[in-house]
């Protein structure tokens, strides 16, 4: 499994651990300093990125599709910086 600290610019840490295999997200774990409400929506989004394509357009999809579906408040982090962090933790993997 792979870990990334990643620093939003003017927002919050995301902290980051991905197992993927071929091209698709296997297990995402997300932890940092930012603030979702409700707390239980985390663990449910996690489970939704499962088996999703790590591609730009696919990942941003899924999680603008859950955060839409599921009323989540999300501070410090936009479904953007969270595609381009697990993004960027799979390109470690590489």
């Amino acid at each position: 499994m792979q870990e990334l600290l990643y620093k939003v610019p003017g927002g919050k840490m995301l902290r980051i651990f991905l197992a993927a295999e071929q091209g698709r997200i296997q297990q995402v774990k997300i932890t940092g300093d930012f603030f979702l409400h409700p707390e239980e929506n985390l663990p449910k989004l996690e489970k939704e990125l499962a088996g999703v394509s790590l591609t730009n357009d696919s990942l941003l999809f899924a999680i603008k599709s859950f955060l839409e579906n599921n009323p989540t408040e999300v501070y410090g982090f936009s479904a953007e910086d969270l595609t381009k962090t697990i993004l960027q933790v799979n390109n470690l993997a590489i």
